[in-house]
């Protein structure tokens, strides 16, 4: 059995076919939503990262700041990642997102999600709810 520790690295890329398929695989994502990821990935306005476990490739994380007055927030739009045995990818994101965001000065770490068992976990590293509510027309 192998026990020795997994190593999560993040490689910015690129918009990709690759991470286009990884980010349709998030129940809420629409075709509008990933018309946007690929967009502001093109544009350089947001970030596309591939998450890698011992350099092998597990999924995709797309991020981006937003200014809010003085500083600005660090918001992780959309991220998907294969199961890893061993290996809790979100804490992994969690703790790589946190750490930039404390380094660069941001004032907070905003993560978008509908998953309630993500949102538990988040609650549980100290993440506290602000809600957006939304009305499909």
């Amino acid at each position: 059995m192998d026990h020795h520790p997994k190593e999560m690295t993040f490689e910015r890329e690129d918009w990709n076919e690759v991470a286009e398929r990884e980010l349709s695989q998030i129940a809420d994502v629409t075709p509008e939503d990933m018309a946007i990821f690929k967009a502001q990935v093109r544009l350089e306005s947001w970030q596309l990262l591939a998450i890698q476990i011992d350099g092998e490739r597990v999924g995709s994380v797309v991020w981006s700041t937003e200014r809010e007055g003085k500083t600005f927030a660090v918001i992780v739009n959309a991220a998907f990642a294969r199961p890893v045995r061993g290996v809790d990818v979100a804490q992994g994101l969690l703790d790589m997102f946190h750490t930039t965001a404390r380094h660069y000065g941001a004032s907070a770490v905003r993560i978008w999600t509908s998953r309630r068992g993500l949102v538990r976990k988040l609650e549980r590293a100290g993440a506290t709810k602000r809600y957006v509510m939304e009305l499909k027309t």
